[in-house]
């Protein structure tokens, strides 16, 4: 199953993109009408391509129809071609095409692909989330400790994004993102997690999931409360397994790197990807600028140790 293929599949038939209003309102039909932008735009009813959403599959042929519809219904939209569903063609490019940003295309896919399972966590009224988003949304480095041997452990920096909400009145949440390095040499890419952020009573609760092509399977949980005196530090405590699924507890410590425009797609790639660091000799080898960061976890690690 290639998951980039069902996402551009979610883009083409998706009534909420400004070129598919466009259509609707050129043919008089209204914007929800989602059976009629699939059969007239990609060739196909609702259900056959809910069915090429989940298989996240296609063939030449099936290609073809699609490249051949969307050039009828958006000829002067772009040069459509088969290859434009291959892995090697991004799907931000390919949600240009539909006059999507690059925040607008996530959201968008966040509520396909996450927001219609009927078990979905932190649920809140639109109401509350909004305060929050305003408070949280940004780019994180998130630090804390996770064994490597028996008797030492490494001090990992993640990457750490707070997205945007999805959902509307009584169910919406804000939906973040966070990228771990990897503690062993024979694996250099980054470890990648959806997850959830709820804040209650100035305490906000974390939850992430491994994302598919991860080859580790975990959850990670941690709790944070904002440092006094500084508004851009949060710190806590984390649960979670380590690479090769070893329960354990650390502090943790989130420091706001930035909050850029939700559409800068080139900042927040870059420091999403690239800013991830391993110190294997532990909390002395931080840069000076993580001063602070290294007293606080110096603290919480003497809490874990008194409990």
């Amino acid at each position: 199953m290639s998951v980039k293929l069902s996402d551009k599949l979610v883009l083409a038939s998706s009534v909420e993109t400004p070129l598919a209003r466009k259509y609707l309102r050129l043919n008089g039909r209204k914007s929800s009408e989602r059976e009629f932008l699939t059969k007239n735009t990609l060739g196909y009813s609702k259900a056959n391509i809910d069915l090429l959403i989940r298989n996240g599959k296609l063939s030449n042929k099936n290609k073809t129809i699609l490249v051949n519809q969307l050039k009828l219904a958006y000829p002067a939209k772009a040069d459509w071609k088969n290859s434009d569903f291959d892995e090697g063609f991004s799907k931000y490019r390919f949600a240009e095409r539909f006059e999507l940003g690059f925040n607008e295309t996530q959201k968008l896919l966040d509520e396909k692909n996450i927001l219609l399972r009927k078990n979905y966590p932190f649920f809140t009224h639109e109401l509350e989330v909004i305060p929050h988003i305003k408070t949280y949304q940004g780019l994180y480095y998130m630090f804390h400790m996770s064994p490597h041997t028996a008797k030492k452990r490494v001090l990992v920096r993640s990457t750490l994004r707070v997205r945007y909400v999805i959902g509307k009145k009584d169910k919406s949440c804000i939906r973040c993102k966070l990228n771990i390095p990897s503690i062993y040499k024979n694996r250099t890419n980054n470890f990648n997690y959806d997850g959830f952020l709820s804040v209650k009573n100035d305490r906000a609760y974390w939850v992430f999931e491994s994302r598919e092509n991860n080859t580790v399977k975990d959850y990670i949980q941690f709790a944070t409360q904002v440092e006094p005196e500084e508004k851009n530090i949060f710190s806590g405590f984390y649960v979670s397994a380590t690479q090769n699924s070893q329960l354990f507890a650390s502090p943790v410590v989130l420091l706001k790197y930035a909050t850029p425009n939700v559409d800068d797609a080139a900042s927040i790639i870059e420091f999403m990807h690239n800013h991830q660091q391993l110190y294997f000799s532990g909390l002395d080898c931080l840069e000076p600028e993580f001063k602070k960061i290294q007293y606080l976890l110096t603290k919480k690690i003497e809490e874990i140790t008194r409990i």
